[in-house]
């Protein structure tokens, strides 16, 4: 199982896509978090935010509902709120969506 997500993941990490956008991010989020790694899912998206400043790459309402989803299955709750609050200012998060999503 280690060696099959760290597969997944390195294929699907942005800096080993073709097309870099959030899709690529969402993507490795929840590869990661399918295989219990949760830690390096969320270290993930913060490399999206910094290839926000770079590559006008922004995080969509699917990479916020990933990353979130994760904070909720391992108590992340400061995180979650966290997200949460960049998702609320995000112009790309579609907030509302988000939110409905997030309550189901």
């Amino acid at each position: 199982c280690d060696s099959g997500w760290r597969a997944h993941t390195h294929t699907h990490t942005p800096t080993h896509a073709r097309t870099h956008d959030s899709s690529s991010y969402t993507a490795a989020i929840a590869a990661c978090a399918e295989h219990e790694q949760w830690q390096l899912a969320l270290e993930l998206f913060p490399m999206l935010q910094e290839a926000d400043k770079e590559d006008d790459i922004v995080p969509d309402a699917n990479t916020y509902h990933a990353a979130i989803s994760v904070c909720a299955r391992h108590e992340q709750w400061q995180q979650a709120i966290g997200l949460l609050e960049q998702a609320y200012i995000s112009p790309a998060a579609n907030f509302s969506t988000l939110v409905l999503t997030e309550a189901k």
